[in-house]
């Protein structure tokens, strides 16, 4: 009986490399979602780098698209898919918003 190599396969280095690489793709992307969501820009950082490792799962370096395009897409898509989960059902109306902001304000002083 054979005992399993606990060496990770080419792929999965290659894999693992590819995310090290781009991990700064992630950051301006959360960041862009986390100034327009309640969510907390940690949270959709997190899901980003899971867009990313997906990303670097799926990737065919055979294709003629550069990685970095493709990984864009997937942290984009892990993010709004994110988001979409966990957006309330019912969205008050921006004068609501508003109001709500200046009461806040008001508050504080």
């Amino acid at each position: 009986m054979a005992i399993p190599s606990t060496r990770p396969s080419r792929r999965l280095v290659q894999r693992n490399a590819r995310v090290q690489q781009h991990l700064a793709l992630v950051a301006p992307i959360a960041s862009h979602y986390a100034l327009r969501s309640a969510e907390s820009h940690e949270d959709l950082h997190q899901v980003g780098r899971l867009g990313l490792i997906r990303a670097a799962e799926l990737y065919d370096s055979r294709q003629a698209v550069p990685f970095s395009a493709y990984a864009r897409r997937h942290v984009r898509g892990a993010i709004l898919h994110y988001l979409r989960d966990t957006a309330p059902l019912v969205r008050e109306p921006r004068r609501l918003q508003e109001r709500r902001l200046q009461l806040k304000q008001q508050q504080r002083q």
